[in-house]
């Protein structure tokens, strides 16, 4: 079966390697680089929900 433990460490890892990644493409501190990822976390979810809301108004307007 699957770790859970391991599960998470690769969730960390990932959210370490994107805060990084941001860092290094920016030329910034860590600072700022969370606080861009934060940034980047609320406009995903802001695109979500407006990209949720037309495909509800397109299979609204088949019906």
């Amino acid at each position: 079966m699957d770790d859970p433990r391991k599960r998470s460490l690769a969730g960390l890892a990932f959210q370490i390697t994107y805060v990084w990644v941001i860092k290094a493409v920016f030329h910034t501190n860590w600072l700022r680089a969370f606080i861009a990822w934060l940034l980047a976390m609320v406009i995903e979810v802001i695109i979500l929900f407006l990209l949720s809301a037309v495909g509800l108004v397109a299979l609204h307007s088949l019906v």
